[in-house]
This record gives C-alpha cells, structure tokens and sequence, in this order.
C-alpha cells in the first residue's frame, strides 16, 4: 500500500507538539552515522532496510506500514517524521 493510499483511507495529523520541531542533529559532523543508528533502532524492523515498509515486524502490525522512499513521505517536515 502506497503512503498516498494510506493518506486517503486515514491522514496522518501531527500532533500540535511536533509540528515545528527540528531535526536535532541536522548540524552534527556525522549526522549521517546518526541518522543511521537510529533508524536501525527504531524503524528498521518495520519499514525495513530500504524503507520500502517490509520489515520483519510489518506484517505483524495491524496497520499498514508506509514506504519512506515515496515523494509525498520525503515531503513531510522534521516534526511530521518524528
């Protein structure tokens, strides 16, 4: 299921506290090391290595998984992702 699909069934809203946050490491010397720490931690096991939302844990979740490499998800603003 693409994010647009998933859009249309249910949005996504942010909540109000999220909305203008910022990416703390963006000014980070290794924030690409960062980025990838992270997202091994906590989004690896559902979205998968590539993003592409085929994770060993995505078929386990009730709700459908979002592919990150779609425009519309690398649209979204740093408070939307977090």
């Amino acid at each position: 299921m693409t994010l647009n699909e998933l859009q249309q069934k249910k949005p996504w809203e942010v909540p109000a506290k999220y909305q203008k946050m910022e990416n703390p490491y963006a000014k980070a010397a290794d924030d690409e090391n960062i980025g990838r720490i992270l997202y091994s931690k906590h989004c690896k096991s559902c979205h998968g290595t590539k993003g592409k939302g085929d994770g060993n844990k995505a078929e386990s979740i009730d709700t459908p998984i979002p592919d990150l490499t779609e425009a519309s998800f690398k649209k979204q603003t740093d408070g939307d992702l977090y």
